[in-house]
């Protein structure tokens, strides 16, 4: 008798481990596809960046004062997605 209740005791936790480690995988599976999106997006956003910036004149744009403006926003969009 004992040992039908164990048996029956070991079964019920496999199967709530067996629903966990399901669960489990789900959000990891979740949160790597969230990651790989987030990625995706920092890589176009410096891609554009750095497009942006390659297509600037440097030396017309340090003449003016909008010029001077536009490179301080470029580094400090540098700055920020160092990260």
């Amino acid at each position: 008798m004992k040992k039908n209740i164990a048996i029956v005791i070991l079964a019920i936790l496999s199967l709530v481990l067996v629903q966990f480690t399901g669960q489990l995988y789900q959000d990891t599976r979740a949160y790597k596809s969230e990651i790989a999106s987030f990625y995706e997006r920092q890589v176009k956003d410096t891609r554009r960046l750095v497009n942006r910036i390659s297509s600037t004149n440097i030396e017309e744009a340090t003449k003016t004062e909008d010029g001077k403006k536009l490179l301080d926003n470029y580094r400090e969009q540098i700055t920020v997605n160092k990260y």
